[in-house]
């Protein structure tokens, strides 16, 4: 896969974001540690 070199989410940052709220995160702390707006959680 070409990835760009600023992409945020990338698969693996995906995979990432998903684990953080499935851990207990909330979304809004979930998409702060990615980086990303809450709304693209």
């Amino acid at each position: 896969m070409n990835v760009h070199k600023n992409a945020r989410l990338t698969p693996l940052g995906r995979e990432r974001v998903a684990q953080l709220v499935l851990s207990g995160q909330t979304p809004k702390a979930a998409a702060a540690a990615a980086g990303i707006c809450p709304r693209t959680v």
